[in-house]
């Protein structure tokens, strides 16, 4: 079998941003950059593994009426409507093209698991090691990947309220699970889409910078976070050889993977320093002509329609547990 060719960092525009995405940048800079623009991505991990299984066999259930043959989903069957229901969309694709906000040539993209137009309701299926980690309802209301839905229905759809329901199955011990339900507010959807907007700035800058993956700014506290980070090992191994050294350059040459860099442009190892901050989150800013890639600097909402918070009451991967997490989601968005 011919070798894949090997891909060198940036050498693809980026062309689209999702939950997993958003969560990944905000956990760790170099993780992002290194699975984004260098497109180095890990294998899953056994529990991921597991969560994507148990994931398909409830889209199987309700697109096609496929019972699951893993206790651990069927469990969850019950609190989801019958297959084929009309007016009920499964795995549905969000695509939201963000220029309006002022990011030319990049979208927001996504897929809602359960999609029930019926009564505006957005559902999810997560799959954990432990029901501890599972949301509270005020968790849910404030969670990124449920807001971000949410958003888009309203924006796309038309929605005024938006409910959501996220079903927790745990992988590990008796097939159990807790269902989380809640209404979300304007005011956070407002909140969480803003502070998503900021961070998407943030990840464009560097995209635009095209900088070594791993000279980009590294998060070692994440290091352990999902169980450990793929590339942790070579994180450790550049930070304890920069530090023998006593200067800042990082040993490429003891990292296999780095190799795949050689060929790249190196005139900047830095990463830029952010500068999306918007001055007025209630009132879009509409980037310069001369600029289309700047980063957005107004309300998603506001940007849309500048009435936005008098008419209306939103995932990749819903937030990233803290790296001290002994238990770590199964299944990364």
């Amino acid at each position: 079998m011919k070798e894949k060719p090997k891909i060198a960092p940036w050498s693809r525009p980026w062309s689209h941003v999702s939950v997993t995405q958003i969560s990944m940048w905000r956990q760790c800079k170099r993780l992002w950059a290194l699975s984004y623009g260098a497109r180095l991505r890990a294998p899953p991990s056994p529990g991921q593994a597991t969560g994507i299984e148990l994931h398909e066999q409830m889209e199987r259930w309700l697109s096609d009426g496929i019972p699951p043959t893993d206790d651990r989903a069927l469990v969850a069957v019950e609190h989801w409507p019958a297959p084929r229901t009309p007016g009920v969309a499964i795995e549905h694709g969000l695509d939201l093209n963000l220029a309006r906000y002022g990011f030319s040539g990049l979208k927001l993209v996504g897929k809602i698991d359960v999609l029930d137009k019926r009564n505006g309701l957005i559902g999810d299926h997560k799959f954990l090691k432990d029901l501890k980690w599972a949301k509270s309802e005020e968790d849910l209301k404030g969670d990124l990947q449920a807001n971000i839905y949410a958003a888009w229905a309203q924006i796309e759809l038309g929605w005024q309220d938006v409910n959501t329901q996220w079903v927790f199955s745990a992988t590990a011990g008796k097939p159990r699970v807790q269902v989380t339900k809640a209404e979300l507010a304007c005011e956070d959807i407002k909140r969480t889409l803003d502070g998503a907007l900021v961070t998407i700035g943030e990840m464009r800058d560097l995209a635009n910078a095209r900088p070594d993956p791993w000279a980009v700014e590294p998060c070692y506290e994440s290091c352990r976070a999902y169980g450990g980070c793929f590339f942790r090992d070579q994180c450790e191994q550049m930070r304890l050889s920069a530090n023998n050294d006593g200067n800042n350059t990082e040993a490429k040459n003891m990292d296999p993977i780095a190799n795949l860099f050689s060929g790249a442009d190196k005139t900047n190892t830095k990463a830029p320093a952010a500068t999306a901050t918007p001055a007025d989150l209630s009132a879009p800013t509409a980037p310069p002509p001369e600029a289309p890639l700047a980063p957005a600097g107004g309300s998603l909402f506001a940007a849309l329609d500048p009435g936005y918070g008098a008419q209306v009451n939103p995932p990749e991967s819903a937030s990233v547990p803290h790296a001290t997490s002994p238990e770590p989601e199964v299944a990364a968005e």
